[in-house]
Order: structure tokens, then C-alpha cells, then sequence
């Protein structure tokens, strides 16, 4: 996609679509690993090389994404699958939010971002975490998440810089703050 296409899409972010959010089928993962390739490809080429890019491709599995846990929402627009994210349920973990490049800034993300949160109120969960590509700090901050520091997830030969990220979604009990400070602390000095 050329830039000046993708500063096009930029300016028609009040462009809302009729997007239908809907829990993901088990044989649409591999149209997910398809749209998430591209969107990686395509998106993140302003933030990360070529070889760091390649790096995250290889270090993504289907057992990070899909694996025990998990719950993946699409973003269906026309019968096409636009978007998806997915949560685990267990590490409380946002593990993905992709959306096509044709279709950013238009809300999507967000919505499927809604879907999650939800998701994790249904289930009791308290704090979310993200571990957020550089070209996605933006996107978390507007919708609530707070910096808590950056860190360096190990790909296969590169080192690929990305930032931690947390949103409160229900309050803590005293003991629960000093886990969750503790935990913060640890994976900010961690590499992973």
C-alpha cells in the first residue's frame, strides 16, 4: 500500500461501518494468520525493519494466539473478515488486535477491543495487559491503557522493541495492587 493511501484512510476516521462483531468459527484461523501477515507486513513497516517484521512472523504460533484459554472475536464487514482480536482468559493477556490495513481508522479496532473488555467483565477479570507494538501504543492509550514500560520481546535473531501496557477494568483489593506492582515491575526487567 502506498503512504499516501494510507494518510487517505487516516482522514475518513469518522467513515463508520456497518461492522459485525461475532465470535470466531474454529476453520477461519487460518483467514486470521493470512489478515494478521499482512496487516504486520504493511502497518508496522513504519516502527520495525524488514528483518525485526520477519522476526515477529516467526515468533507467532497458533498456540500464542488460538491456544487453551483463548477467546477471538472477528470483525465481519460484507461477509469478509476484517479484523480480529483475541484474549487469554487465563494470563489475562490481549494477544492480538489486527485490522486490514484497507479498514484502519475506522473504528474497528476499537470495537473489537469493546468485544474483549467485555469479555473479560463477563469473566471477572480485573486488569488487562498488552504487550503493544510501537505503531500501536497510539491506539491502546485512546482507549484507556496506561504506559508501564518497555520491553523487548526475544524473535528468532532479532530483538523486537514493544511497550507493556495495562487498563484497570475493575478495582484491586489491597493485595491484589501489590501483586499487580510487582508483576509490573518484573516484566518491565525481563526480556521475554
Amino acid at each position: 500500500m502506498e503512504s499516501n493511501q494510507y494518510i487517505n484512510l487516516k482522514k475518513s476516521a469518522n467513515n463508520q461501518l456497518g461492522v459485525k462483531i461475532r465470535l470466531m468459527k474454529n476453520h477461519e484461523k487460518d483467514k486470521l494468520f493470512q489478515l494478521q501477515e499482512f496487516s504486520i507486513r504493511v502497518l508496522n513497516s513504519q516502527d520495525y525493519n524488514n528483518e525485526q517484521i520477519e522476526a515477529i512472523l516467526n515468533k507467532t504460533s497458533r498456540s500464542n494466539l488460538f491456544g487453551q484459554g483463548t477467546i477471538t472475536f472477528v470483525a465481519e464487514y460484507e461477509n469478509k473478515i476484517i479484523g480480529f482480536s483475541t484474549l487469554n482468559k487465563i494470563s489475562n493477556m490481549v494477544n492480538a488486535v489486527f485490522v486490514h490495513p484497507h479498514y484502519v481508522y475506522q473504528g474497528i479496532g476499537k470495537q473489537l477491543m469493546l468485544a474483549l473488555e467485555q469479555e473479560a467483565l463477563n469473566c471477572k477479570i480485573k486488569r488487562l495487559t498488552v504487550f503493544a507494538s510501537l505503531t500501536a501504543v497510539s491506539f491502546y492509550k485512546s482507549l484507556g491503557y496506561q504506559y508501564e514500560g518497555k520491553v523487548e520481546l526475544s524473535g528468532v535473531r532479532r530483538k523486537i522493541p514493544c511497550v507493556l501496557m495495562t487498563k484497570q477494568l475493575l478495582p484491586l483489593n489491597t493485595f491484589e495492587q501489590l501483586c499487580a506492582c510487582v508483576i509490573s515491575f518484573l516484566m518491565s526487567e525481563i526480556k521475554l
